[in-house]
């Protein structure tokens, strides 16, 4: 991830893995497998392993972007995530409007519930995950299965990204407005109003991360 193998190059051997890195053998391996699956390395027989080039790597695998968070390098990967959010959650909101059934609409207003009782008891990780839960009900409510297939990946990874990041309070106030913003337009069943909240709310949300990402990554430089 930090260049100092670059694409083509050649890992050092097992043995001298194990002894630079002072662990055992079957350690070595199952981390170059994961690598491996990962699209970040080829492992072939009889011959050494070497680093495969950026283009090859799985970058929705949450140990590739685990690897930008810790060499400090992650937000142009959360920005590309954040474009394609853009793209395809605000279609999402518009669709679920649209097509979905009355209880799964009221399960929009569920999950902000939720959001609300884990932000008055400072719960940051209980938010997180019901934030997650409510943008999953949208994808799930637009009633298209490769839709929801992708963005479950995408929604993966981001998770990865908001880990090394810390939320405040003034930060969960406006997730707050935004998601009772989006579950009150799709529960009317208003598709217009949907679709620009939601594209509204990830537009925030991208700056907010973009900021949080930076100094996360120039805190890594000092």
């Amino acid at each position: 991830m930090s260049g100092r193998l670059p694409a083509g190059e050649p890992l050092p051997s097992e043995t001298t893995l194990v002894t630079s890195v002072d662990v055992s053998k079957t350690v070595v391996r199952e981390a170059l497998q994961l690598l491996a699956l990962a699209g970040m390395l080829s492992i072939q027989h009889g011959k050494r392993t070497v680093v495969n080039p950026p283009s090859e790597w799985d970058i929705l695998n949450a140990t590739v972007l685990a690897a930008y968070c810790s060499e400090g390098l992650a937000w142009p990967m959360v920005q590309d995530l954040y474009e394609v959010r853009l793209l395809l959650e605000p279609q999402a909101a518009r669709w679920m409007a649209d097509i979905a059934p009355e209880d799964a609409r009221h399960q929009l207003r569920g999950w902000v519930g939720r959001m609300e009782a884990a932000a008055s008891a400072g719960d940051e990780r209980r938010f997180v995950a019901f934030d997650r839960e409510f943008h999953t009900t949208v994808v799930r409510g637009a009633g298209n299965r490769v839709l929801q297939a992708v963005l479950n990946d995408i929604h993966e990874v981001i998770s990865t990204s908001w880990a090394i990041t810390t939320s405040a309070p003034e930060y969960n106030e406006r997730a707050l407005r935004d998601h009772n913003r989006i579950a009150e337009a799709i529960e009317h069943g208003d598709a217009e109003e949907a679709e620009a909240a939601m594209r509204d709310h990830l537009s925030w949300a991208a700056e907010v991360d973009r900021q949080q990402t930076a100094d996360s990554d120039r805190g890594k430089d000092l």
